[in-house]
């Protein structure tokens, strides 16, 4: 006589079969989302941190009197400032932005469609074509503040991102410089 299983056999391993691969399968994907929504948070915190980065090595450079809009302001959206780009023959801090040392240049920094922008301006206020980049993505709001008689200027950064899934994460950077010149 030969052994068999009979189909009341063959339907209950089916049906165990088919419940560890729902199983599986549903912890696939909590994995799955969990590595997507961990890596948008890093995301964001990266954009965040290397666009605060930037944007304090510079205005430690800068002074009071050469920022604008002229203290006291808060909550300002926009920035605009010149660094120090060399010394006359008197020994006098020449003004500018980057390289340009006429001393209507300006550096300016702001929010353009989710992207945290740094321009050069001539000396009318217009950008400079070629001179502007990215320094972050992802940016949500900007805002800066400065008291009067103060050489410490605040800014936030906040970035902001959302995952396939809805799951929105958001990053803000507390910044506080000191401004040297």
């Amino acid at each position: 006589m030969k052994k068999a299983f009979t189909l009341l056999e063959v339907v209950i391993v089916m049906a165990i079969f088919a419940v560890l691969s729902v199983l599986l399968f549903d912890i696939f994907l909590c994995g799955s989302g969990s590595w997507t929504s961990g890596a948008v948070q890093q995301d964001v915190e990266n954009f965040a941190r290397l666009g605060s980065e930037q944007m304090c090595r510079e205005l430690y450079a800068s002074a009071v009197g050469v920022i604008q809009p002229v203290a006291p302001f808060t909550d300002s959206a926009a920035l605009s400032f010149q660094v120090p780009v060399g010394i006359n023959a008197l020994g006098n801090i020449i003004w500018g932005a980057d390289d340009i040392s006429d001393t209507g240049f300006r550096i300016r920094y702001r929010i353009e469609n989710r992207r945290l922008m740094r321009e050069v301006l001539d000396a009318g206020g217009q950008v400079i074509v070629g001179r502007s980049r990215v320094l972050a993505s992802e940016a949500e709001g900007l805002s800066f503040s400065l008291a009067t008689g103060s050489h410490i200027l605040f800014f936030d950064f906040t970035t902001q991102e959302s995952t396939p899934s809805g799951r929105v994460f958001t990053h803000t950077v507390n910044s506080r410089i000191f401004l040297r010149n």
